[in-house]
């Protein structure tokens, strides 16, 4: 879709369009995943059906990165940056800076945000009560390890955020997925159940 296309479409279909489109490249249960997302793959039809194309290279989500995106977003949901900052500790994301490793909750929440939810650019307060300004924090900062789960996860994220400030719509895309995470979640502990079954 070009730049000048998009102009020309009403405000409220813009919204309608980016949250059409962050749904079906959610929820995918075959845990299948285009792998080549970009906003050239993305035909809006007529009618305001979207077209998703170019399905050429397909990965697919194994059931545990699956539950820890799920976790992630539900905790961006709620804002609960202790449990998004644990979830990327715990899962070996690391990033670090000038100062070090960058450990601090704010900071990772803010980061895991920039990955599966939104944009934002405003001044961050670490734990500590120091402010920092983002985009200082964001060119000086050096990913050493990132999970396979984050990157793939943030390849579609940007996708959608991109389409998003696009159409002069940013979306909150956890608040978006939260009923695909708990869903997602839910059938992660029903398949644990039925496999406990047969133990």
């Amino acid at each position: 879709m070009q730049k000048n296309e998009i102009s020309m479409i009403p405000m409220t279909f813009r919204a309608n369009i980016v949250r059409k489109l962050s749904i079906p490249t959610a929820h995918n249960r075959s845990h299948h995943r285009n792998i080549n997302q970009h906003p050239g793959n993305v035909l809006v039809l007529p009618d305001g059906k979207l077209g998703l194309l170019d399905y050429g290279m397909v990965g697919r989500l194994s059931e545990s990165h699956r539950k820890t995106i799920a976790q992630t977003i539900l905790a961006l949901e709620r804002k609960d940056k202790k449990a998004t900052a644990q979830i990327y500790r715990e899962n070996g994301y690391k990033a670090t800076n000038s100062k070090g490793d960058l450990v601090d909750d704010n900071v990772l929440h803010r980061f895991a945000s920039f990955h599966f939810d939104k944009i934002d650019l405003s001044p961050l307060t670490l734990e500590n009560g120091e402010t920092v300004n983002i985009l200082e924090l964001l060119r000086s900062t050096r990913e050493v390890a990132t999970p396979t789960w984050v990157e793939e996860g943030r390849r579609l994220a940007g996708l959608l955020q991109g389409v998003a400030a696009q159409a002069a719509r940013p979306i909150s895309l956890a608040k978006e997925w939260s009923p695909i995470a708990k869903q997602a979640l839910g059938e992660s502990r029903g398949s644990f159940e039925k496999k406990r079954q047969y133990i």
